[in-house]
């Protein structure tokens, strides 16, 4: 038996390529048919370098702790190399989510927080009573914290697009950077 209807066959029942030895290091067919719209007559094909330079233009404030830059960049990564393994768009945005967690955890530390063990849904309640973000951002924060209870309970394999995944970049980004900057000195 050939080759040549395997890789058709399992994207049509796992709806992504499976990986092989041959074909890992290859861009992911599901890209080729993508384009970006600049403007409204104008479109230029998605390619891996387009999708890393959209990526890795996006930054976190050096007032942000390492250990939330460290995750956010592996999420980053995982986003660039989805133009080679599709469902790593996926991944990275939902390991986006888990990052915004983290992020608030810290950011609630650096404010004197001294509950441990706090979940989530508490960490978004302790720091919109005291002001680290009002009332809309924290809505924004619960729908967050819901995605990421979804990716981390899944009963299905999901798969979000390449322009999904980079606006939960952007829209972590926006976040983790409001909470950290700026910092009066007290608060660092």
């Amino acid at each position: 038996m050939g080759t040549d209807n395997v890789e058709g066959d399992e994207v049509e029942a796992f709806g992504f390529k499976r990986l092989t030895v041959e074909n890992w290091l290859l861009p992911d067919k599901a890209i080729s048919n993508l384009v970006w719209c600049t403007a409204p007559s104008f479109t230029q094909s998605v390619t891996p370098q387009s999708l890393a330079s959209q990526v890795l233009a996006v930054q976190l404030t050096d007032h942000a702790p390492l250990e939330v830059r460290k995750l956010f960049e592996v999420a980053k990564g995982s986003l660039c190399y989805g133009a080679f393994f599709y469902p790593l768009y996926t991944l990275g945005a939902e390991q986006l989510f888990r990052v915004l967690d983290t992020a608030l955890d810290a950011r609630c530390r650096l404010a004197g927080c001294q509950k441990p063990k706090m979940t989530f849904a508490d960490r978004i309640e302790w720091a919109a009573k005291r002001g680290l973000f009002d009332k809309s951002t924290a809505g924004r924060w619960q729908a967050a914290r819901e995605l990421r209870n979804q990716a981390s309970h899944a009963e299905r394999q999901s798969i979000y697009t390449p322009g999904m995944a980079l606006e939960i970049l952007h829209y972590t980004a926006g976040c983790i950077n409001e909470l950290f900057f700026p910092l009066s000195g007290n608060q660092r």
